[in-house]
């Protein structure tokens, strides 16, 4: 376990770019040297018993606190994962993990048997971005080749069409405080999915908003704490749309102003416990709606070992850890310890 100390900006206001005063965080870095099956972490996931699960371009982890137990598809072999690049995790209410993966494949993994099932999205190519299990246990999928409903029982897929396309680039998937509303974020904006009537209505942004070299990298929607969705893209920013008002707003965000590496990617998006949303992508933001300001944070140029810019995912323990995913192994930041 490497401990890595490093010197991150605190209180930088991206509307008036005034940098403040520099403070220490220490990191503890996990990487393949520790176990973890490759570097590149895409997803993360915390279960009910408490067990963190990582997914990699190389293979399923799940960590303990103390070492990992790796999960790898071997071919001919039914019984194990349906692949090894994981794009998305997400746990019903049955305790089962869904597993996400490139090649239009997607597992179901039970924690008590210890065991997997298979299942195929066919006639298409395309990466799984996400799970959501509604109401009446019906699980909805968002792909790259569009939006689509699982029963679990019957092993029922069901394809729905959100736009005038045959098949949309789909990222993310939330529920409304309606139960009959999904809201999408897609290639080309937000989405409210009427899963009733099947109607939907779009909210479009000027361009493309997924256009990474990496097919897997996954971009997610949210709703703060004052009902706006948020949406993060790969070049444009983040968008939020107030469903109320209708209003989208774009919030420009360039890394290449703190970090030295430029970059504009924002994958990830968090909602805080106190409200803040962090953003990250090519780098680590956070943005206070009070304020209507953005804090950005980077490690010093100086050390060459610090948290890369690109962040592929975050995900905040119930311990109140942040887990950060890099494309060089996971960061781990306790708040408690600094």
């Amino acid at each position: 376990l490497l401990v890595l100390q490093l010197s991150l900006c605190r209180s930088f206001l991206y509307s008036q770019n005034i940098p403040a005063q520099a403070n220490d965080i220490k990191f503890e870095i996990l990487n393949s040297e520790d176990g973890l099956s490759y570097n590149k972490v895409q997803c993360i996931l915390q279960d009910g018993q408490g067990y963190l699960w990582f997914g990699t371009v190389n293979g399923l982890n799940r960590y303990d606190g103390y070492s990992f137990r790796v999960y790898s598809n071997s071919p001919g072999d039914s019984a194990t994962i349906a692949g090894n690049d994981i794009v998305s995790l997400y746990q019903d209410k049955e305790s089962i993990i869904w597993i996400g993966g490139v090649i239009s494949s997607f597992s179901a993994y039970n924690p008590r048997t210890e065991t997997f099932k298979n299942y195929l999205i066919p006639n298409v190519k395309t990466e799984i971005h996400d799970f959501l299990e509604d109401e009446n246990n019906l699980m909805w999928i968002a792909t790259g080749a569009g939006l689509y409903s699982f029963e679990k029982k019957g092993n029922k897929l069901i394809f729905y069409a959100t736009d005038d396309s045959a098949r949309e680039n789909i990222h993310g998937i939330l529920r409304d405080a309606n139960k009959d509303i999904l809201w999408l974020s897609t290639e080309t904006g937000f989405r409210k999915f009427n899963k009733k009537t099947g109607a939907v209505k779009k909210y479009s942004i000027a361009y493309p908003g997924f256009a990474d070299i990496s097919k897997e990298i996954t971009h997610n929607i949210i709703a703060d704490n004052n009902g706006n969705l948020w949406m993060s893209t790969t070049s444009q920013g983040v968008y939020q749309l107030n469903p109320q008002t209708e209003k989208l707003t774009r919030h420009e965000i360039n890394f290449a102003n703190v970090f030295p590496s430029p970059g504009k990617t924002v994958t990830r998006i968090l909602k805080d416990s106190d409200g803040k949303i962090l953003l990250c992508g090519d780098g680590l933001a956070v943005f206070n709606p009070l304020q209507q300001s953005f804090t950005f944070y980077y490690p010093g140029i100086e050390d060459s070992k610090g948290i890369p810019a690109k962040i592929r995912t975050v995900l905040k323990d119930k311990s109140d850890i942040y887990w950060i995913g890099t494309e060089r192994g996971i960061a781990k930041y306790d708040p408690k310890l600094n």
